[in-house]
């Protein structure tokens, strides 16, 4: 999928002086025309006037080309205001001004009229663009954010969402390190396989209805589906606070079926991209070939998504990411669901493991305690676990991570004796199938991404799996709000929302 294009600022050093480069074309999507075929605007001679610092309430002295180009543009209708254009900082000694937010129209005509006021050089004919190198755009480090993201991920086993959501997908965060007890999340990611209709009725229906409706009400009014996407019974949804919706853009769904000769979708993965300020995230929800012995076909399914998942980055990474797949363009990328990778052993073995400790344990000189006790077992069982081995081997997840595990397999449950596991003749072996793993690039800082809480939820027990969450610390690059920058980039929200979604998204309403 292709992913929208738009007016890039140039790097501020390339403003030092007001003066534009004239070796680059202006790059403003294949339908529009270069800002040489516009003729410039000069003001009047007037020996009288001098260069000067502005006044408050007024503009600086001369608006950069790019942003008159920008704003004529605008006016004329000939570029799309869903993609922000944005100004470079203004010099030190040439503060930014208030502006009051107005239509693309009164942007424009405000940034002409300012121009022809104040310019006292003439206008080249060329602009500069961003260059091909990201870090060189990139803003300065102390320009950052961060905003709280909830991932949940649920294999629901074909089985209607239950009448509350909110022992899984709170309505507000619980008290952590780096956040408030009682602040709301910023976007939260909610990602099922199997939801509302078992696998099969979903090659006939997969639309998801009532799990969006469902995710309305528990969310509220506060916060707007920016995307919903389908893949049969795999879908993912992003629901952003409206406060944060002038700091989201280029949101982007595709998906990617692994199933009978990856074309039915009964396995595979759906993915949402998108940018918070300057940063550029993609979400992932897969389920993953099943069975015990198929850790090879798991794999092949992970490299088939990462390899044809089709979402990019609004600004293309360097060479070195190029060709490594999907992941490895975005600035984050958080990805969770079924992944079926198993705990290696018998279920004999693994029940060992899962039972309380007795009482001669307990008495024994070594016992440490409970919590020791869980520990040392739960480091066996990920030992074990066909996920972490694959990742250590190198084979899939590159570059991924996984907060610590403190919970309990969360498959597979019986059916009838819900808090037991398998009771069936097949005995399934308990496992870790549920995951969230995130990853970082390697041109952002490490901790740019912090898992603040990692667990799973054993209230919700209509399914033979317990949904898993986790509740993360994201940073993220703020957009530059300088100058003109930040008039051209203000639009109306119903402007701005109106395409947000993906037509693929065709189940989540824009509120």
């Amino acid at each position: 999928m292709s992913v929208g294009g738009g007016l890039l600022a140039p790097p501020e050093a390339a403003l030092a002086s007001h003066e534009l480069s004239q070796e680059r074309p202006i790059v403003l999507g294949d339908s529009l025309t270069p800002s040489a075929a516009l003729p410039p605007l000069r003001a009047p001679h007037n020996p009288s006037l001098a260069p000067c610092a502005p006044r408050p309430n007024q503009l600086p002295p001369l608006a950069p080309q790019w942003a008159v180009d920008a704003a004529r543009l605008v006016a004329a209708g000939r570029h799309s205001p869903l993609t922000p254009v944005r100004a470079p900082a203004a010099p030190a000694d040439t503060p930014p001004a208030p502006l009051r937010q107005r239509s693309g129209v009164g942007q424009a005509a405000q940034l002409m009229a300012a121009r022809a006021a104040n310019s006292l050089v003439a206008p080249r004919a060329s602009v500069a663009v961003a260059p091909e190198d990201p870090a060189a755009w990139r803003p300065a480090a102390d320009q950052t954010g961060r905003i709280r993201v909830y991932v949940g991920t649920w294999n629901m086993h074909g089985k209607e969402p239950p009448e509350s959501l909110a022992p899984w997908v709170p309505a507000t965060a619980e008290a952590a390190e780096g956040a408030a007890e009682g602040e709301g999340f910023d976007l939260y990611v909610i990602g099922t396989q199997e939801a509302e209709r078992s696998i099969e009725m979903s090659i006939l229906n997969p639309w998801k209805s009532k799990w969006i409706l469902r995710l309305n009400s528990a969310l509220g009014e506060g916060y707007v589906c920016l995307a919903s996407h389908s893949l049969m019974a795999i879908h993912l949804a992003v629901y952003a606070r409206r406060e944060l919706l002038p700091q989201v853009s280029h949101v982007h769904s595709a998906h990617v079926a692994c199933g009978i000769g990856d074309v039915l979708g009964n396995k595979g993965g759906v993915g949402i991209s998108l940018c918070v300020g300057r940063t550029s995230i993609l979400f992932i929800n897969s389920h993953l070939a099943a069975h015990q012995h198929k850790v090879n076909e798991r794999n092949t399914d992970y490299h088939r998504i990462n390899a044809t998942l089709g979402l990019h980055p609004p600004i293309p990474p360097d060479d070195t990411a190029r060709g490594a797949g999907c992941v490895a363009e975005f600035d984050r990328v958080i990805w969770c669901g079924d992944m079926n990778y198993r705990i290696q052993g018998c279920r004999a073995a693994i029940d060992a493991l899962l039972e309380p400790p007795n009482e001669r344990a307990r008495a024994a000189p070594e016992w440490e305690g409970e919590e020791a006790h869980w520990d040392a077992m739960r480091a066996v069982l990920l030992g074990n676990d066909q996920l972490r081995q694959q990742m250590r081997l190198g084979r899939v997840f590159d570059g991924f991570q996984e907060a610590e595990i403190k919970f309990r397999p969360t498959y597979k449950f019986d059916s009838k004796q819900k808090d037991l596991y398998d009771q069936s003749e097949k005995q399934r072996v308990p496992a870790y199938t549920d995951r969230v793993l995130y990853r970082v690039a390697s041109w952002e800082p490490p901790d740019a991404i912090k898992v603040l809480r990692y667990s799973s939820v054993d209230e919700l027990k209509v399914s033979d799996h317990r949904p898993v969450f986790a509740d993360i610390s994201l940073q993220y690059t703020l957009h530059h709000e300088d100058t003109v920058g930040a008039e051209l980039s203000t639009v109306s929200r119903a402007a701005r929302m109106s395409g947000v979604a993906s037509s693929e998204s065709s189940v989540c309403a824009i509120m």
